[in-house]
């Protein structure tokens, strides 16, 4: 006999009879009129029923109606007994169980399990049915796919045996793609664009075939690497043939009208100046204009050059063509315009007169070797160097004033020691204001110290002026250094009235002035003569020196 299962057994939790409130015993699995496979009590044996054998059709017996029936046909006497009857019944039916449960557990259990098995096969089985139904149609159509699809291979099978007698011929067009690659790679364009035409006109007799098609989308991808090839050209340092060359590969690809050939040469080239322009180092703003202006002189030459050499621009009547010529024409004022704005963004940044004339020569030069193809654009240049020498010539003149302001303020008003006559002639000046022949100051000034810094000031101004003096300016800087001079006049006259003089310091005091009036300011409008002639006219000293006539009073 087998163990008795354990208590932690599912199976063996559900085997114990179950009293219900009234009294009657249930054991943990009724029978069922339908289907049972237990045994069934009756009376007080246990009677073997047929397995899965299906109850009798019809409604179930109603056994309280039967059970009410019969008691009622007992006797008083019988029914008093009733009760004990029933509890000795319900106590043997009870050990009964028991026994039978403990005798046969094991029968159960694997009763249980087996039914459990059936039932899963079962239902695995239907399910299984069930899919194999619906799978059917699909089962049909693929095999009637299958056909299609044999008939399809034997179709192709038929073509291979085809294709196998040209073999020899389809393995020289399969390697065309790859030798006109070669030839691309190598620089031999004129075999590539042979390879091409052959393919296009291939392409043009057989395109339904697909291995054609095949074939002229990578001669097609091949075509673009040289298309990129020649236009990566285009964007470097090359010469008249090598663009010559390069413009009819071009043509002879046959992707660019005549227009858009012209608009490519030109991006390209201006791309490439762009990229020369861009690497220059523009740290020194100086060195940067002058490399600019180099660029521009050599290879804005060049390219005009070539594109009159590569594009013919004249008709079949000897006439110009207007539309071609705009485009160089634009592309050309585009770049003179790119020059100027570099001119303007970085000129400012000059603080020298002398290399602004070095860089205004070389505009020049510039302006004159482009008017050759028509791009002379030194008439557009006065006005970007104009207000910069202006700017230059006025800080220098701001400067000059602001010295002599904060040398004022520190002076010491005593007389310095006379000049002896040796020194005198040394100076090479006068007394009178003129100064030596060669523009030196007039001796005079150095009694003052004020007085000869404010004039070596303006001496800078104009020495940074006379390197490149534009005529129109002629009158813009005879204003500013009457202003100055006028500036220098009034701090002097404020400064006698804001401080206390003695009488030694206010003589030496009234001696500054009318050195500042009498000596440095015509000295001053003479070397405005030197470097305009008749622009010392323009000044009005008399104006500029009337606030010292009330400092020089008393």
């Amino acid at each position: 006999m087998a163990p008795p299962p354990s208590p932690q057994d599912p199976t063996h939790l559900r085997l114990p009879s179950i009293t219900s409130p009234t009294g009657s015993v249930h054991t943990p699995f009724p029978p069922s009129p339908a289907r049972s496979p237990f045994p069934r009590l009756t009376g007080n044996t246990f009677e073997a029923q047929e397995p899965l054998k299906r109850a009798p059709s019809g409604p179930a017996p109603d056994f309280s109606d039967l059970y009410f029936s019969e008691l009622l046909s007992y006797s008083l006497e019988r029914l008093n007994k009733e009760p004990e009857l029933l509890q000795e019944d319900r106590e043997r039916v009870k050990r009964q169980v028991t026994e039978s449960a403990v005798e046969h557990y094991a029968a159960f259990i694997e009763a249980t399990r087996s039914l459990g098995t059936i039932h899963d096969e079962l239902t695995t089985f239907e399910g299984t049915l069930e899919a194999l139904g619906a799978s059917l149609p699909k089962f049909s159509g693929a095999c009637e796919g299958f056909r299609v699809s044999v008939r399809d291979v034997m179709g192709r099978r038929a073509e291979n045996q085809q294709l196998l007698g040209q073999q020899h011929a389809v393995l020289g067009l399969l390697e065309v793609p790859q030798l006109m690659d070669a030839c691309v790679r190598n620089g031999n364009y004129d075999e590539a664009l042979d390879f091409q035409a052959f393919m296009n006109r291939l392409g043009a007799l057989h395109g339904n075939m697909a291995v054609v098609k095949d074939l002229v989308e990578e001669v097609q991808g091949v075509t673009n690497l040289m298309l990129r090839q020649l236009v990566q050209k285009l964007k470097s340092s090359i010469q008249l043939p090598e663009c010559l060359s390069v413009i009819g590969y071009l043509r002879r690809l046959g992707l660019f009208t005549e227009r858009e050939l012209r608009l490519c040469f030109l991006g390209c080239r201006e791309e490439w100046i762009g990229g020369l322009v861009a690497d220059l180092d523009d740290g020194n703003p100086y060195e940067y204009l002058k490399r600019v202006t180099d660029v521009h002189r050599l290879h804005l030459f060049d390219v005009v050059m070539q594109y009159w050499a590569v594009f013919s621009t004249e008709g079949a009547d000897g006439s110009k063509g207007v539309g071609e010529c705009g485009l160089l024409s634009s592309w050309a004022l585009h770049r003179v315009v790119l020059l100027l704005e570099s001119l303007k963004t970085f000129l400012p940044q000059v603080s020298e007169g002398s290399n602004v004339a070095s860089l205004l020569e070389h505009c020049m030069y510039c302006g004159m070797s482009l008017g050759r193809v028509g791009l002379d654009f030194r008439g557009l240049l006065a006005s970007v160097f104009e207000p910069c020498m202006l700017d230059i010539f006025s800080s220098r003149l701001v400067a000059a004033v602001d010295s002599f302001g904060s040398l004022l303020e520190s002076h010491k008003w005593v007389a310095m020691p006379a000049m002896t006559s040796g020194q005198d002639q040394n100076q090479g000046g006068s007394d009178t204001g003129e100064g030596g022949k060669d523009g030196r100051p007039p001796h005079a000034l150095l009694e003052h110290l004020p007085i000869a810094t404010f004039v070596n000031g303006m001496l800078a101004a104009l020495n940074e002026l006379r390197h490149c003096a534009p005529v129109a300016l002629m009158q813009p800087v005879a204003k500013l250094m009457q202003d100055s001079l006028e500036s220098v006049a009034l701090r002097l006259a404020h400064y006698k009235v804001t401080h206390g003089l003695n009488a030694s310091q206010g003589a030496v005091f009234h001696s500054a002035c009318e050195s500042l009036a009498d000596v440095a300011a015509p000295y001053l409008a003479d070397c405005l003569n030197r470097v305009y002639d008749g622009a010392g006219k323009m000044m009005d000293i008399t104006s500029a020196v009337e606030p010292l006539k009330d400092a020089t009073v008393g």
